[in-house]
């Protein structure tokens, strides 16, 4: 996926710095830093997967489990054929058609 090579090499110029827990990532995202979560896929040439992760509660993002358990960001999805804002599935970013993912702010 470019986007994931891309924030890797160039992201921290143009300000966008790592996180290393969906925690910090929602936290931050929910005092303004725009927060994305992008993965890469096992096999070059298919598409990755991004979402931005939304300003929310804390609470309801992690559905009442700790974020160490449990927690998924609030996310905003947009593609071809949907248009949707959730909390999407428990950890997609560790499927195993992912080759690396990452959590990226901007503020």
């Amino acid at each position: 996926m470019i986007l994931f090579r891309w924030l890797r090499d160039f992201g921290p110029r143009f300000g966008w710095r790592q996180t290393g827990t969906p925690t910090k990532l929602q936290q931050e995202a929910s005092q303004g830093a725009i927060g994305l979560i992008v993965a890469r896929r096992k096999e070059d040439g298919k598409s990755g997967h991004i979402v931005a992760v939304v300003p929310g509660n804390r609470n309801r993002a992690c559905g009442g489990a700790t974020p160490q358990r449990g927690y998924r960001p609030l996310q905003s999805q947009a593609g071809a054929v949907n248009f949707r804002r959730g909390t999407g599935s428990l950890n997609w970013w560790k499927g195993a058609q992912f080759a690396e993912s990452a959590f990226w702010l901007h503020a």
